[in-house]
C-alpha cells in the first residue's frame, strides 16, 4: 500500500467467502496447535511460535489452494501468486527487514509471552481487535471500502470467540480456586 498508493484490490469477480477461508479456517488450526502446546508450558516463546508457524503454513500453503484452486497460486503473479512479494526488489526487502521482523516475529512472541503475564481475554482482545483496526486502516488509506453485512456477522462469529474465550477462563479459575479450597480443608484435618 505505501509503495503504490492508488493500487485497488484484485479478485473482486472471486467469491468473497474464499479470502475469508483463510484466517477462519486458520484460526481452528492456531486453536489446534494452542491445544497442544496448552500443556507445554515449559516450551520457550519461541518455539511456540515455530509451532505456530508450522500449522499456518501447512495450511496456508497446502490446504488451502485445494479450496480456491486457482492457476496461479504457486506462481510470482504480484496479485495471485503466493509468492508474489518476491517479484519486486523494494517488496521483498520492506517484507524481510521490516514485515518479518516486527509483525511475524516480535509480535507474535509479545503475544505467546502475554499469555504467561495476562490473563487470556487481555491476550484474546488485543488478537482479535487486530483485524478490525486493520480495517480502519485499509478504510483510513483509501485500499478499501466500509464493510457489508458479511463483515457484521464476522463480528459476531469474533464476539462469540471472545465469549467463550472468558467463560473458558472463568471455568478454570472456579476449578483451581475448588482445588485451592479442597488442599487447605486437608491440611487442616491434618493438623
Amino acid at each position: 500500500m505505501f509503495a503504490d498508493p492508488h493500487a485497488k484490490k484484485v479478485g473482486a469477480e472471486a467469491p468473497s467467502y474464499l479470502g475469508d477461508l483463510i484466517p477462519f479456517i486458520g484460526a481452528g488450526f492456531g486453536a489446534l496447535q494452542g491445544y497442544i502446546n496448552h500443556k507445554a508450558t515449559h516450551l520457550h516463546p519461541l518455539i511456540q511460535m515455530h509451532h505456530f508457524f508450522i500449522f499456518s503454513f501447512i495450511f496456508q500453503m497446502i490446504f488451502f489452494p485445494l479450496f480456491v484452486r486457482h492457476p496461479e497460486f504457486y506462481s510470482f503473479d504480484p496479485n495471485y501468486g503466493a509468492f508474489g512479494w518476491l517479484s519486486n526488489s523494494s517488496n521483498f526487502f520492506m517484507v524481510i527487514g521490516v514485515v518479518s521482523p516486527l509483525t511475524g516475529i516480535l509480535g507474535n512472541i509479545g503475544y505467546f509471552t502475554a499469555y504467561t503475564y495476562w490473563p487470556m481475554q487481555i491476550v484474546a482482545a488485543a488478537i482479535l481487535t487486530e483485524p478490525f483496526i486493520g480495517q480502519i486502516v485499509g478504510i483510513a488509506l483509501g485500499q478499501d471500502e466500509v464493510p457489508g453485512i458479511l463483515t457484521g456477522l464476522g463480528l459476531i462469529v469474533i464476539t462469540i470467540g471472545f465469549m467463550t474465550a472468558s467463560y473458558g477462563v472463568k471455568l478454570k479459575q472456579e476449578y483451581q480456586l475448588e482445588e485451592i479450597m479442597l488442599e487447605l480443608e486437608e491440611d487442616k484435618e491434618l493438623t
